[in-house]
């Protein structure tokens, strides 16, 4: 599975930024590197707007999957139980309808939570414990 790879060689040479200084995609980043290194089947969450067509026939819609989690995957226990991980920086605000999906995909049994770093994800994931209910 290399789904990942590349991101070890694009990051090798990167300078350390300051704690709570990285931005959402770096935080992303190292999440999925770090699952794909520990072996989860796991995928990035694209939840933006559907392109239809192209030329003068391209048109733009909604996804109706509005505040689904950035990551997404399998907890690799053998359970088939689903994770999803909805990554913030420090400051960054969780939405009503992220709120929403989380609370209901943790209803249904998977293990839905929001991660501020790296640590966030290891800690969860480890304990495989569902996260307080009131965001």
């Amino acid at each position: 599975m290399e789904p990942h790879g590349k991101l070890q060689r694009r990051n090798r040479n990167k300078v350390a930024k300051t704690p709570g200084t990285e931005k959402e995609g770096d935080i992303q980043r190292a999440i999925l590197e770090y699952l794909s290194l520990k072996g989860y089947y796991s995928w990035r969450n694209y939840v933006g707007p559907i392109v239809h067509g192209s030329g003068k026939d391209r048109r733009m819609s909604a996804n109706p999957a509005r505040g689904m989690p950035d990551i997404m995957g399998i907890m690799p226990d053998g359970t088939g139980r689903l994770f999803a991980i909805e990554v913030k920086t420090k400051k960054g605000i969780v939405s009503a309808h992220q709120k929403e999906r989380i609370l209901a995909l943790n209803a249904a049994g998977a293990l839905a939570f929001i991660a501020r770093s790296l640590d966030d994800v290891v800690i969860m994931l480890e304990r495989g414990k569902i996260p307080f209910r009131a965001l």
